[in-house]
């Protein structure tokens, strides 16, 4: 009878050991302690303290797969039109911005992210504020600007005499030459890079465009708590959707 006992007792001790470790599993299993890249998989919802984008929200959403690609947005926005390369990009009420002058996400678009990396502590990510300008630059025809050292210069501008003037209702009035142009146009300049043959945008060999998250999961994996480093250093809070 006590040996029985003794039996039935070590069968009771083993089964709770086995509940304690299914729970470990399935713990695990929801593999949400930020252990691992792809513990923050998902969309990430919430604000950016103290700050407000260009359209006066401080709405930010980071959507990530397990294997850290994704995209950053910003603002509440909707997406922006198709680029119209005879006209000035982003919509005037979003810009324009020079993202190589200024490091700035813009609301409306959604940013993919061109790096991504874990270090067993932190996630990283990186995006391009460059990125919205490429189907605008691509849409450009290349003008001659000059030749120097026997090299002949590309512009998505020609090179001739620009002016800004307030127009008869407060407005400003572009015009490049005799014409009159959209004054969103001048932006290029700074975002497109073109040969003979097409209009990209710049490369940035340098970084200058560059925007970094750094962050870490808190509240069991339920909050993703960071750094967004624009030209200013921004604490962003989100929740798991």
């Amino acid at each position: 009878m006590k040996q029985a006992y003794v039996s039935a007792l070590g069968l009771c001790i083993a089964a709770l050991l086995a509940c304690g470790q299914e729970d470990q599993l399935n713990i695990g299993e929801i593999g949400k302690s930020g252990a691992n890249l792809r513990d923050y998989a998902g969309s990430w919802t919430g604000h950016a303290e103290a700050y407000a984008f260009t359209d006066d929200s401080d709405y930010v959403r980071i959507s990530l797969d397990e294997d850290g690609g994704g995209v950053i947005e910003v603002g509440n926005t909707e997406p922006w039109p198709d680029p119209d390369p005879t006209k000035g990009y982003p919509p005037k009420e979003i810009g324009p911005v020079d993202p190589l002058m200024e490091r700035a996400l813009l609301p409306g678009f959604a940013y993919p992210i061109a790096d991504s990396s874990f270090d067993g502590e932190r996630l990283r990510l990186q995006v391009n504020t460059l990125d919205p300008f490429a189907e605008w630059c691509a849409g450009m025809e290349p003008v001659f600007h000059d030749t120097y050292e026997g090299v002949e210069r590309y512009e998505c501008l020609a090179n001739e005499g620009t002016s800004l003037k307030e127009g008869p209702s407060g407005e400003d009035v572009c015009t490049l030459g005799e014409e009159t142009i959209d004054c969103g146009l001048w932006l290029c300049a700074s975002v497109c890079q073109c040969d003979a043959e097409a209009c990209s945008v710049f490369d940035d060999p340098e970084g200058a465009a560059q925007v970094h998250f750094d962050g870490a999961l808190e509240d069991g994996g339920t909050t993703l708590v960071g750094t967004l480093v624009l030209s200013d250093r921004l604490t962003i809070r989100l929740k798991r959707d």
